[in-house]
């Protein structure tokens, strides 16, 4: 919904222009609910390397050679230096197993679904849903009750410490995590690396990207007329694009001077793709 499409997931409007910002020296990094084998796998397919946030904060992922020192508290994971966030899934199911009774039949835990409804769901493909169901810290609820059962539950689970979040398609729910808390402390590695303050741009389509969009530089809403719950910020200002994803992320980088003025070929963008 915000850089692939919300139904196909398709690529090729974007591929480039993640090629050419990659090669001007502009990181490019997933902040997303997806797990750390989709990322993987979004990022093989794209030919990029650039660490990534995964699980909406629970976890940041950067490359074993991206920075010259080893961030202080990661821990080596297939490659990568992980820093987390969130506690391991296992404490999620514990927790929920409590409200079971009460709303164990208005939900679906995205890990309990089998292949064919997560395919169904999402338009994944066999692989990628197996991906996606290989999660470490979290796990997104497909909610079938009402409003009114959903506003219940999030009172019930927040005496747990949980934050709920409605985002494109799953309810999402974390404990002393965001997708902002791990976006500063990644700034914050980025900025002991290099001697000049970073510019952070975020791009999010739903309420889940919020906190994210808040603390950002520039903020940019990528229109979604699938979203469940649209994004509003409360106290920054921000940019809408007119196209939905993936052309509305193009539009709307490609616009911003910062950008335009350093991609080799940025004529070559337009609205239309």
């Amino acid at each position: 919904g915000t850089l692939l499409n919300h139904r196909d997931y398709n690529t090729d409007a974007v591929d480039t222009l993640l090629q050419e910002l990659q090669y001007s020296g502009v990181p490019v990094v997933f902040n997303t609910s997806k797990t750390f084998s989709e990322v993987v796998a979004l990022q093989q397919a794209l030919n990029i390397t650039q660490p990534f946030i995964v699980e909406n904060g629970s976890a940041v992922y950067i490359p074993k050679n991206y920075f010259n020192l080893r961030p202080i508290g990661c821990s080596e994971y297939q490659g990568y230096w992980c820093y987390s966030f969130a506690a391991p899934i296992s404490n999620l199911w514990t927790d929920l197993k409590r409200l079971k009774k009460d709303y164990g039949d208005q939900y679906s835990l995205f890990s309990e679904l089998t292949s064919e409804q997560v395919m169904k769901m999402t338009g994944l493909n066999q692989l990628q849903a197996t991906q996606a169901q290989t999660r470490q810290y979290s796990d997104p609820l497909y909610w079938h009750g009402d409003e009114q059962q959903l506003n219940e539950f999030i009172n019930a689970i927040s005496v747990y410490g949980y934050e709920v979040k409605v985002g494109g398609r799953f309810i999402h729910i974390g404990k002393n995590t965001d997708k902002s808390m791990a976006q500063q402390w990644l700034v914050q590695q980025f900025n002991a690396q290099f001697s000049k303050a970073l510019s952070i741009i975020a791009l999010g389509d739903s309420d889940n990207d919020k906190q994210m969009l808040e603390e950002a530089d520039i903020a940019i809403i990528i229109t979604n007329p699938e979203s469940k719950k649209p994004v509003k910020l409360t106290y920054n200002k921000a940019r809408y694009s007119q196209l939905p994803a993936p052309l509305g992320w193009v539009e709307e980088i490609t616009a911003l001077p910062c950008i335009n003025s350093i991609l080799p070929s940025s004529e070559e963008y337009s609205l239309h793709g």
